[in-house]
Protein backbone atom coordinates (compact mmCIF):
# COMPACT_ATOMS: atom_id res chain seq x y z
CA UNK A 1 0.00 0.00 0.00
CA UNK A 2 3.22 2.38 0.12
CA UNK A 3 2.85 2.45 -4.27
CA UNK A 4 1.75 5.69 -5.45
CA UNK A 5 2.30 4.95 -9.10
CA UNK A 6 2.50 2.45 -11.56
CA UNK A 7 4.51 3.31 -14.56
CA UNK A 8 4.60 3.11 -18.15
CA UNK A 9 5.11 -0.93 -19.20
CA UNK A 10 5.12 -1.65 -15.87
CA UNK A 11 2.61 -4.81 -16.49
CA UNK A 12 2.74 -5.35 -20.19
CA UNK A 13 2.18 -8.34 -21.74
CA UNK A 14 1.76 -10.42 -18.80
CA UNK A 15 -0.91 -13.02 -19.96
CA UNK A 16 -1.02 -14.70 -16.62
CA UNK A 17 -2.59 -11.85 -14.81
CA UNK A 18 -6.18 -12.79 -14.42
CA UNK A 19 -7.94 -10.02 -11.57
CA UNK A 20 -6.02 -7.08 -10.85
CA UNK A 21 -6.81 -4.74 -7.15
CA UNK A 22 -5.12 -1.25 -7.68
CA UNK A 23 -4.57 -0.45 -3.93
CA UNK A 24 -5.67 3.23 -3.09
CA UNK A 25 -2.34 4.72 -2.82
CA UNK A 26 -1.28 4.61 -6.33
CA UNK A 27 -2.81 7.88 -7.78
CA UNK A 28 -1.82 7.28 -11.25
CA UNK A 29 -1.63 4.39 -13.71
CA UNK A 30 1.14 4.78 -17.07
CA UNK A 31 0.66 4.53 -20.41
CA UNK A 32 -0.07 0.81 -21.73
CA UNK A 33 1.32 -0.31 -17.94
CA UNK A 34 -1.52 -3.50 -18.48
CA UNK A 35 -1.18 -3.40 -22.20
CA UNK A 36 -2.37 -6.95 -23.76
CA UNK A 37 -2.52 -9.13 -20.43
CA UNK A 38 -4.81 -10.74 -22.53
CA UNK A 39 -6.15 -13.33 -19.87
CA UNK A 40 -7.26 -10.02 -17.24
CA UNK A 41 -10.86 -10.35 -16.27
CA UNK A 42 -11.92 -8.16 -13.81
CA UNK A 43 -9.86 -4.85 -12.49
CA UNK A 44 -10.74 -2.80 -9.33
CA UNK A 45 -9.04 0.35 -9.22
CA UNK A 46 -8.91 2.01 -5.83
CA UNK A 47 -9.98 5.96 -4.99
CA UNK A 48 -7.16 7.18 -5.01
CA UNK A 49 -5.99 6.82 -8.66
CA UNK A 50 -6.52 10.46 -10.61
CA UNK A 51 -5.07 9.51 -13.81
CA UNK A 52 -5.29 6.66 -16.02
CA UNK A 53 -2.82 6.45 -18.85
CA UNK A 54 -3.04 6.55 -22.78
CA UNK A 55 -3.96 2.70 -23.55
CA UNK A 56 -3.05 1.77 -20.21
CA UNK A 57 -5.56 -1.06 -21.02
CA UNK A 58 -5.61 -1.93 -24.08
CA UNK A 59 -5.74 -5.33 -25.80
CA UNK A 60 -7.04 -6.81 -22.79
CA UNK A 61 -9.37 -8.40 -24.44
CA UNK A 62 -11.38 -10.51 -22.10
CA UNK A 63 -12.15 -8.06 -19.75
CA UNK A 64 -15.77 -8.43 -18.12
CA UNK A 65 -15.96 -6.31 -15.05
CA UNK A 66 -14.26 -3.00 -14.29
CA UNK A 67 -14.53 -1.08 -11.35
CA UNK A 68 -13.56 2.92 -11.49
CA UNK A 69 -13.83 5.40 -8.59
CA UNK A 70 -16.06 8.00 -9.48
CA UNK A 71 -13.23 10.72 -8.52
CA UNK A 72 -10.99 10.21 -11.84
CA UNK A 73 -9.78 13.01 -13.02
CA UNK A 74 -8.33 11.82 -16.64
CA UNK A 75 -8.43 8.87 -18.51
CA UNK A 76 -6.18 8.81 -21.53
CA UNK A 77 -7.08 8.16 -25.03
CA UNK A 78 -7.47 4.50 -25.72
CA UNK A 79 -7.48 3.51 -22.03
CA UNK A 80 -9.59 0.21 -22.77
CA UNK A 81 -9.42 -0.03 -26.48
CA UNK A 82 -9.90 -3.74 -27.23
CA UNK A 83 -8.66 -5.83 -30.30
CA UNK A 84 -9.97 -9.08 -30.33
CA UNK A 85 -7.72 -12.09 -32.23
CA UNK A 86 -9.84 -12.19 -35.13
CA UNK A 87 -7.94 -9.42 -36.12
CA UNK A 88 -11.01 -7.02 -36.32
CA UNK A 89 -10.41 -3.74 -34.25
CA UNK A 90 -13.76 -2.74 -31.99
CA UNK A 91 -14.00 -0.53 -29.41
CA UNK A 92 -15.74 -2.66 -26.58
CA UNK A 93 -17.51 0.28 -25.08
CA UNK A 94 -20.06 -2.22 -24.06
CA UNK A 95 -17.58 -3.96 -21.58
CA UNK A 96 -17.26 -0.49 -20.25
CA UNK A 97 -20.74 -0.34 -19.13
CA UNK A 98 -20.07 -2.65 -16.59
CA UNK A 99 -18.41 -0.48 -14.16
CA UNK A 100 -19.59 -0.90 -10.53
CA UNK A 101 -21.85 1.62 -8.54
CA UNK A 102 -18.67 3.07 -7.28
CA UNK A 103 -18.77 5.11 -10.84
CA UNK A 104 -21.50 7.19 -11.73
CA UNK A 105 -22.60 7.41 -15.17
CA UNK A 106 -21.09 10.62 -15.83
CA UNK A 107 -17.80 8.83 -15.40
CA UNK A 108 -19.04 5.76 -17.58
CA UNK A 109 -20.21 8.43 -20.27
CA UNK A 110 -16.96 10.07 -20.49
CA UNK A 111 -14.80 6.84 -20.76
CA UNK A 112 -17.27 5.66 -23.36
CA UNK A 113 -16.83 9.15 -25.32
CA UNK A 114 -12.90 8.93 -25.55
CA UNK A 115 -13.55 5.87 -27.51
CA UNK A 116 -15.78 7.16 -29.92
CA UNK A 117 -14.40 11.02 -29.66
CA UNK A 118 -11.20 11.50 -30.29
CA UNK A 119 -11.24 15.11 -31.51
CA UNK A 120 -12.94 17.64 -33.38
CA UNK A 121 -12.77 15.58 -36.82
CA UNK A 122 -14.42 12.67 -34.98
CA UNK A 123 -17.47 14.27 -33.84
CA UNK A 124 -17.77 15.28 -37.54
CA UNK A 125 -17.39 12.42 -39.07
CA UNK A 126 -19.72 10.38 -36.97
CA UNK A 127 -22.29 13.59 -37.62
CA UNK A 128 -21.27 13.16 -41.25
CA UNK A 129 -22.14 9.57 -41.15
CA UNK A 130 -25.42 9.82 -39.84
CA UNK A 131 -26.55 12.53 -42.24
CA UNK A 132 -25.72 9.59 -45.14
CA UNK A 133 -27.51 6.80 -43.56
CA UNK A 134 -30.72 9.46 -43.53
CA UNK A 135 -30.15 9.54 -47.26
CA UNK A 136 -29.27 12.96 -47.28
CA UNK A 137 -28.62 14.34 -50.97
CA UNK A 138 -26.87 17.64 -49.49
CA UNK A 139 -24.83 18.01 -46.36
CA UNK A 140 -23.47 21.26 -45.03
CA UNK A 141 -20.61 21.13 -42.25
CA UNK A 142 -20.04 24.40 -40.35
CA UNK A 143 -16.91 24.89 -37.96
CA UNK A 144 -15.34 27.50 -35.67
CA UNK A 145 -11.56 27.20 -34.50
CA UNK A 146 -11.12 24.14 -35.69
CA UNK A 147 -14.60 22.75 -34.31
CA UNK A 148 -13.08 24.06 -30.43
CA UNK A 149 -15.71 26.70 -30.72
CA UNK A 150 -18.87 24.76 -32.97
CA UNK A 151 -19.41 21.95 -35.41
CA UNK A 152 -22.76 22.12 -37.21
CA UNK A 153 -23.95 19.16 -39.94
CA UNK A 154 -26.83 20.01 -41.64
CA UNK A 155 -28.32 17.99 -44.20
CA UNK A 156 -31.71 17.42 -46.13
CA UNK A 157 -32.45 13.80 -45.18
CA UNK A 158 -35.05 11.92 -43.87
CA UNK A 159 -35.00 14.06 -40.08
CA UNK A 160 -36.65 12.37 -37.11
CA UNK A 161 -39.64 12.23 -35.05
CA UNK A 162 -40.15 14.09 -31.70
CA UNK A 163 -39.81 10.40 -29.75
CA UNK A 164 -36.79 8.87 -32.31
CA UNK A 165 -34.61 12.88 -31.49
CA UNK A 166 -34.76 11.55 -28.14
CA UNK A 167 -33.92 8.22 -28.11
CA UNK A 168 -31.07 9.21 -29.94
CA UNK A 169 -29.29 10.21 -27.21
CA UNK A 170 -29.63 6.91 -25.15
CA UNK A 171 -26.67 4.79 -25.28
CA UNK A 172 -26.86 1.72 -27.44
CA UNK A 173 -30.29 2.95 -28.54
CA UNK A 174 -30.29 3.02 -33.21
CA UNK A 175 -33.03 2.18 -35.29
CA UNK A 176 -30.17 0.76 -38.24
CA UNK A 177 -30.56 -3.16 -36.15
CA UNK A 178 -33.34 -4.86 -35.00
CA UNK A 179 -31.31 -8.50 -34.11
CA UNK A 180 -28.16 -10.29 -34.01
CA UNK A 181 -28.78 -11.38 -37.09
CA UNK A 182 -28.96 -8.18 -38.51
CA UNK A 183 -25.25 -7.69 -37.93
CA UNK A 184 -24.45 -9.47 -41.36
CA UNK A 185 -26.54 -7.64 -43.61
CA UNK A 186 -25.54 -4.13 -42.48
CA UNK A 187 -26.01 -1.82 -45.02
CA UNK A 188 -25.70 1.67 -42.90
CA UNK A 189 -22.34 3.70 -41.66
CA UNK A 190 -22.78 3.35 -38.14
CA UNK A 191 -25.60 0.44 -36.08
CA UNK A 192 -23.89 0.98 -32.53
CA UNK A 193 -25.94 4.01 -30.77
CA UNK A 194 -22.80 5.39 -29.39
CA UNK A 195 -21.66 7.69 -31.04
CA UNK A 196 -24.16 10.92 -30.14
CA UNK A 197 -24.56 9.81 -26.49
CA UNK A 198 -20.96 9.87 -26.36
CA UNK A 199 -20.67 13.80 -28.32
CA UNK A 200 -23.44 14.59 -26.13
CA UNK A 201 -21.37 13.87 -22.87
CA UNK A 202 -18.66 15.94 -23.61
CA UNK A 203 -19.91 19.03 -25.13
CA UNK A 204 -23.62 21.21 -25.52
CA UNK A 205 -25.58 19.98 -28.62
CA UNK A 206 -28.59 21.56 -30.15
CA UNK A 207 -30.30 19.32 -32.87
CA UNK A 208 -33.31 20.34 -35.01
CA UNK A 209 -35.00 17.90 -36.90
CA UNK A 210 -38.22 17.44 -39.07
CA UNK A 211 -39.75 15.04 -40.82
CA UNK A 212 -41.06 15.51 -44.96
CA UNK A 213 -44.36 14.57 -43.91
CA UNK A 214 -44.77 16.48 -40.31
CA UNK A 215 -45.99 20.47 -40.46
CA UNK A 216 -42.93 21.49 -37.71
CA UNK A 217 -40.38 20.04 -35.91
CA UNK A 218 -38.04 19.45 -33.10
CA UNK A 219 -35.66 20.93 -31.00
CA UNK A 220 -33.59 19.74 -28.41
CA UNK A 221 -30.80 20.78 -26.23
CA UNK A 222 -28.72 19.06 -24.02
CA UNK A 223 -25.79 20.20 -21.40
CA UNK A 224 -25.02 16.58 -20.30
CA UNK A 225 -28.92 15.30 -20.48
CA UNK A 226 -31.73 17.07 -22.34
CA UNK A 227 -32.60 21.06 -20.62
CA UNK A 228 -35.01 22.34 -23.07
CA UNK A 229 -37.08 20.65 -25.79
CA UNK A 230 -39.61 22.56 -27.62
CA UNK A 231 -41.45 22.24 -31.75
CA UNK A 232 -39.87 24.89 -34.30
CA UNK A 233 -40.30 25.68 -37.69
CA UNK A 234 -37.51 24.49 -39.33
CA UNK A 235 -36.26 22.31 -42.77
CA UNK A 236 -36.77 19.48 -43.74
CA UNK A 237 -34.03 16.80 -42.01
CA UNK A 238 -31.56 17.58 -39.21
CA UNK A 239 -29.42 20.48 -38.04
CA UNK A 240 -26.90 19.05 -35.56
CA UNK A 241 -24.63 22.19 -33.29
CA UNK A 242 -21.92 20.38 -31.32
CA UNK A 243 -20.04 23.61 -29.17
CA UNK A 244 -17.83 23.83 -26.25
CA UNK A 245 -16.12 20.27 -27.11
CA UNK A 246 -14.64 18.69 -24.31
CA UNK A 247 -15.56 21.58 -21.58
CA UNK A 248 -16.15 19.52 -19.09
CA UNK A 249 -12.78 17.14 -19.64
CA UNK A 250 -10.22 19.96 -19.71
CA UNK A 251 -7.16 17.29 -20.00
CA UNK A 252 -8.54 16.37 -23.03
CA UNK A 253 -9.12 19.85 -24.82
CA UNK A 254 -5.65 20.96 -23.50
CA UNK A 255 -4.16 17.87 -25.33
CA UNK A 256 -5.77 19.24 -29.00
CA UNK A 257 -3.43 19.87 -31.13
CA UNK A 258 -3.06 23.30 -33.00
CA UNK A 259 -5.57 24.75 -35.01
CA UNK A 260 -4.43 23.76 -38.67
CA UNK A 261 -3.42 20.19 -37.35
CA UNK A 262 -6.95 19.96 -36.18
CA UNK A 263 -8.08 21.54 -39.45
CA UNK A 264 -6.37 18.95 -41.52
CA UNK A 265 -7.51 16.29 -39.18
CA UNK A 266 -11.00 17.64 -40.14
CA UNK A 267 -10.64 18.38 -43.91
CA UNK A 268 -9.60 14.71 -44.32
CA UNK A 269 -12.55 13.56 -42.89
CA UNK A 270 -14.14 15.65 -45.49
CA UNK A 271 -12.16 14.03 -48.41
CA UNK A 272 -12.68 10.76 -47.77
CA UNK A 273 -16.82 10.97 -47.05
CA UNK A 274 -17.17 13.10 -50.45
CA UNK A 275 -15.28 10.61 -52.61
CA UNK A 276 -16.67 7.79 -50.93
CA UNK A 277 -20.03 9.54 -51.77
CA UNK A 278 -19.97 11.85 -55.21
CA UNK A 279 -23.70 11.76 -55.53
CA UNK A 280 -23.98 13.59 -52.47
CA UNK A 281 -23.69 17.60 -52.44
CA UNK A 282 -21.22 18.49 -49.78
CA UNK A 283 -20.22 21.83 -48.51
CA UNK A 284 -17.23 23.25 -46.37
CA UNK A 285 -16.91 26.05 -44.52
CA UNK A 286 -14.69 27.09 -41.77
CA UNK A 287 -15.32 30.15 -40.25
CA UNK A 288 -16.08 32.75 -43.02
CA UNK A 289 -14.11 30.57 -45.56
CA UNK A 290 -15.80 28.50 -48.18
CA UNK A 291 -13.41 25.50 -48.48
CA UNK A 292 -15.45 22.99 -50.25
CA UNK A 293 -18.77 23.71 -52.23
CA UNK A 294 -19.07 20.40 -54.36
CA UNK A 295 -22.52 19.24 -56.48
CA UNK A 296 -23.15 16.42 -56.72
CA UNK A 297 -21.29 14.95 -60.07
CA UNK A 298 -19.52 10.91 -61.16
CA UNK A 299 -16.60 10.06 -58.81
CA UNK A 300 -14.01 11.71 -61.67
CA UNK A 301 -15.27 14.94 -61.02
CA UNK A 302 -15.77 14.57 -57.60
CA UNK A 303 -11.62 14.13 -57.77
CA UNK A 304 -10.99 16.56 -59.62
CA UNK A 305 -13.28 19.23 -57.59
CA UNK A 306 -11.72 18.30 -54.48
CA UNK A 307 -7.66 17.91 -55.89
CA UNK A 308 -7.79 20.58 -59.07
CA UNK A 309 -8.19 20.54 -62.73
CA UNK A 310 -4.39 19.92 -63.19
CA UNK A 311 -5.19 16.03 -62.24
CA UNK A 312 -7.72 15.39 -64.40
CA UNK A 313 -5.04 14.21 -67.33
CA UNK A 314 -2.90 12.65 -64.85
CA UNK A 315 -6.23 10.15 -64.27
CA UNK A 316 -6.21 6.14 -65.12
CA UNK A 317 -9.55 4.61 -64.94
CA UNK A 318 -9.48 1.42 -63.19
CA UNK A 319 -12.63 -1.35 -63.33
CA UNK A 320 -12.23 -5.00 -61.92
CA UNK A 321 -15.29 -7.80 -61.88
CA UNK A 322 -14.52 -10.51 -59.82
CA UNK A 323 -16.90 -13.75 -58.00
CA UNK A 324 -15.40 -11.77 -54.69
CA UNK A 325 -15.52 -8.68 -55.39
CA UNK A 326 -16.31 -5.21 -57.66
CA UNK A 327 -12.78 -3.25 -58.10
CA UNK A 328 -13.09 0.17 -59.60
CA UNK A 329 -12.01 3.87 -59.23
CA UNK A 330 -8.50 5.96 -60.63
CA UNK A 331 -4.99 5.69 -59.80
CA UNK A 332 -2.80 8.40 -61.28
CA UNK A 333 -0.10 7.93 -63.82
CA UNK A 334 3.35 6.88 -63.14
CA UNK A 335 5.41 9.88 -64.41
CA UNK A 336 3.07 12.23 -61.61
CA UNK A 337 3.95 10.02 -58.50
CA UNK A 338 5.72 11.11 -55.20
CA UNK A 339 5.61 9.94 -51.57
CA UNK A 340 3.59 13.07 -51.16
CA UNK A 341 0.24 12.10 -53.30
CA UNK A 342 -2.49 10.96 -51.08
CA UNK A 343 -4.02 7.52 -51.44
CA UNK A 344 -7.78 6.42 -50.60
CA UNK A 345 -9.31 2.89 -50.49
CA UNK A 346 -12.69 2.53 -50.23
CA UNK A 347 -14.59 -1.01 -48.93
CA UNK A 348 -18.67 -0.69 -49.63
CA UNK A 349 -18.12 3.02 -49.77
CA UNK A 350 -15.79 2.99 -45.74
CA UNK A 351 -12.57 4.68 -45.78
CA UNK A 352 -9.22 1.70 -45.04
CA UNK A 353 -6.77 2.63 -44.37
Amino acid sequence: NSVMSIGSWAFDDCSSLTSITIPNSVMSIGSWAFDDCSSLTTITIGSGVKTIGKSAFEYCSSLEEITIPDNIKEIGEGAFYILNYTGEAQRRCEKITKVRDSADQATIDKIAAGEVVERPSSVVKELVENAIDAEATKIQIIIKDAGRTSIQVIDNGKGMSETDARMAFERHATSKIKTASDLFNLRTMGFRGEALPSIASISHVELKTRQAEKDTGVLLELQGEIVRQEVVSCPKGTSFMVKNLFYNVPARRKFLKSNNTESRHILNEVNRVALAHPQIAFTFIHGETEIYNLPESNLKQRIVNIFGKKINQQLLPIEVHTSLANIYGFVGKAEFASKTNPQYFFVNNRFMR
